[in-house]
């Protein structure tokens, strides 16, 4: 699904996109202790951390997740790496309020591959939330939402994966195709 919108990158942001991105997708908890206890609740599901602060407090609690993605800073200061599990290490690189074709492809990859993968971004990795939404086609994505909490997401959830697909549709400055076909 993520290939769609390779051909199309990089996909900026657009300045009125700011505002809607305020509100989450998904269900906002307000602590890390609260979004595990929901994940600890969905047994069998991959979970995918976007984010520094989400990986090193749900793995430092005891999340295992199939995917984090990290730029190795919060809030704009360096940070050490979270202590989540990984077996494969991919590094790309994608600028603040951008959705980059290495970034799309290392997406893809991470998901194609069902190990235990890090995304290391230089630049920044909060939007990449949106494509993984989008194109994981289920799981738990699960994201800092900065000053409030922690949002999860289902990603086999139809509105969810609409309204992530509409932001990518609004970020490559055209519409593209609704029709899913095959993910």
């Amino acid at each position: 699904m993520l290939s769609r919108y390779g051909d199309l990158c990089p996909l900026v942001l657009p300045s009125h996109l700011r505002s809607r991105l305020k509100r989450p997708i998904g269900i906002l908890v307000g602590s890390a202790a609260e979004a595990f206890e929901i994940l600890k609740g969905e047994v069998g599901q991959p979970v995918m951390l976007v984010g520094d602060r989400v990986s090193s407090s749900l793995c430092g609690l005891g999340v295992d997740p199939l995917l984090h993605i990290v730029d190795l800073r919060e809030r704009r200061l360096p940070t050490g790496p979270p202590p989540c599990d990984y077996r494969k290490l991919i590094r790309v690189v994608n600028p603040p309020g951008m959705v980059t074709r290495q970034a799309l492809e290392a997406l893809s990859e991470a998901l194609e591959g069902r190990c235990q993968t890090r995304i290391v971004v230089e630049g920044e990795e909060d939007m990449l939330s949106i494509p993984l939404i989008a194109g994981a086609g289920r799981g738990l994505v699960v994201y800092g939402q900065p000053g409030e909490g922690i949002v999860i997401v289902d990603a086999s959830n139809p509105e969810y994966v609409a309204a992530a697909r509409e932001v990518l549709d609004m970020m490559s400055g055209e519409r593209i195709n609704r029709d899913p076909g095959p993910t």
